[in-house]
């Protein structure tokens, strides 16, 4: 698709942050399969009210993805794996995390292949430390 999309609940984190000053880590790791071109990838939230959405945008307003892989042949694994802070919680509302990428052809893009170790997670990080 050329827009992004959801890769499902497995690929989904909630976590109700203690202090609405504190920092959240979400890391992520997947195989993704798809056709030759470039796959995008991103982390959307919801339920915070300070800003939901997309968070390549928080990274820089003209980011495109938070993490991107190339396949050159016709179809082919690609592994990602990235970290990202989220910065900009201002409440202690719980807080959900979803992976969602999207392909530069609109071709099918899939995670969770090859019987790879796929996962998500979220940590919540003291905000006095940054």
């Amino acid at each position: 698709s050329s827009s992004y999309q959801d890769f499902g609940s497995e690929y989904e984190v909630s976590i109700t942050p203690t202090n609405a000053s504190n920092r959240i880590l979400i890391y992520t790791q997947a195989v993704a399969q798809a056709s030759a071109g470039r796959s995008y990838f991103t982390i959307s939230k919801s339920g915070d009210s300070s800003g939901n959405g997309d968070l390549h945008t928080n990274v820089h307003a003209s980011a495109g993805a938070l993490a991107n892989s190339e396949n050159i042949g016709s179809i082919g694994d690609g592994y990602i794996s990235f970290l990202h802070i989220d910065n900009s919680i201002a409440s202690t509302n719980a807080l959900t995390y979803k992976l969602r990428g999207k392909h530069s052809n609109s071709n099918s893009l899939h995670v969770g292949v090859a019987d790879s170790a796929n996962f998500m997670m979220a940590i919540e990080l003291d905000g006095g430390l940054f």
